[in-house]
């Protein structure tokens, strides 16, 4: 029996909880790598900020910032070889114009496990990859399944940060 109002009350959903979950996850491997991650309280194109340190503790300069999408539902192409995901215009605008990295983050749920696009590198290697006419609202992402985030992912992170600062002192910002 139910208390008495408690359907007015508000409720934790499936998505809720699998939010929750990926956002842990890709915590822990970060964590885990020793480094450091902020919750962003306001979500505008970021969930997390990773700050990271060298083998000495030592913390280092830049950052990176994550954008975490969980799913119950893995949208997989024919092949199995790639995620397939959309992603809204303006997130892809805002992280386009990002200096340091953005890691796209996709949590499969039942698997518990997530993939990883390093989006800046994605879209520079084929900028048609990019929105299609002014009236576009979402982007097509194709992410390798073979793309786990796992401590070597977050190794890969670090480096791809290091590399846009390196690039930044000789000129110009490259994400490669």
């Amino acid at each position: 029996m139910q208390p008495p109002g408690s359907s007015r009350r508000k409720q934790r959903t499936r998505e809720h909880v699998i939010d929750s979950v990926s956002i842990n996850y890709v915590e822990r491997h970060i964590y885990e790598s020793g480094h450091t991650v902020e919750r962003v309280e306001s979500d505008y194109g970021y969930d997390l900020i990773m700050f990271t340190f060298d083998n000495a503790g030592r913390q280092e300069v830049g950052n990176v910032f994550i954008q975490v999408k969980a799913t119950d539902h893995l949208a997989l192409s024919e092949t199995k070889e790639w995620v397939e995901c959309r992603v809204n215009v303006a997130d892809y605008n805002m992280w386009r114009d990002e200096g340091m990295p953005v890691f796209l983050i996709i949590y499969d749920a039942k698997k518990r496990l997530a993939h990883w696009l390093y989006v800046q590198q994605y879209f520079e290697e084929n900028p048609d990859r990019g929105p299609h006419g002014d009236d576009a609202q979402t982007v097509s992402v194709r992410i390798p399944v073979k793309q786990r985030w796992n401590r070597r992912a977050v190794a890969l992170a670090r480096r791809f940060k290091q590399s846009v600062l390196d690039s930044s002192k000789t000129g110009g910002i490259h994400h490669d």
